[in-house]
């Protein structure tokens, strides 16, 4: 739906010179630089490098930024995570929602997060995954998360990730 080219433009907005066609109903029909206006002329986020957008299945959007997560919510954006795991500032390359309702976000610090609806949960070599910047994250039919980044590709089942979500593995055989 979106282009990753991103740049402030007047009023305070931002976005990447398109429309949003075909994209989510928070978005559909109107030029992507309007959709963010801030009240107060500039823009309404720390960083309006975003990476990705995803919209979750009650509506509201999770936006991917150079500077962390962030929630678009009735049109206002919010950032996320902070008080439930997320690093400040994180560098967030991609985003992914599992078929449980899961998010798993990926960094360019070589870490991807996994959030359970209350905390995030670090997705790294103590836990049994490799180092790797994703840029991709997908699950396909059989619950296998398959994550592709600057280091190769990781696949692990989903299964493992929830329950080390849930404490009851301290390590997946990814």
């Amino acid at each position: 739906y979106l282009s990753l080219a991103t740049y402030e433009g007047g009023h305070g907005a931002f976005g990447s010179g398109t429309r949003a066609v075909g994209a989510p109903a928070a978005l559909s029909g109107a030029p992507i630089r309007a959709c963010l206006p801030a009240s107060n002329g500039t823009v309404s986020f720390g960083d309006p490098r975003v990476r990705q957008v995803h919209e979750l299945p009650d509506g509201r959007m999770l936006v991917a930024t150079q500077a962390g997560l962030y929630l678009l919510v009735d049109g206002k954006l919010r950032e996320i995570g902070l008080d439930a795991g997320l690093p400040p500032g994180l560098d967030v390359t991609a985003l992914f929602e599992s078929a449980g309702g899961e998010w798993i976000v990926g960094a360019l610090s070589e870490r991807a997060y996994a959030f359970d609806g209350k905390r995030w949960k670090t997705l790294d070599p103590e836990h049994g995954f490799p180092p790797n910047a994703p840029f991709f994250i997908t699950e396909d039919s059989k619950g296998t998360l398959w994550i592709t980044g600057i280091r190769g590709i990781t696949r692990v089942p989903m299964a493992e990730v929830r329950d080390l979500l849930h404490g009851t593995r301290a390590k997946v055989r990814a």
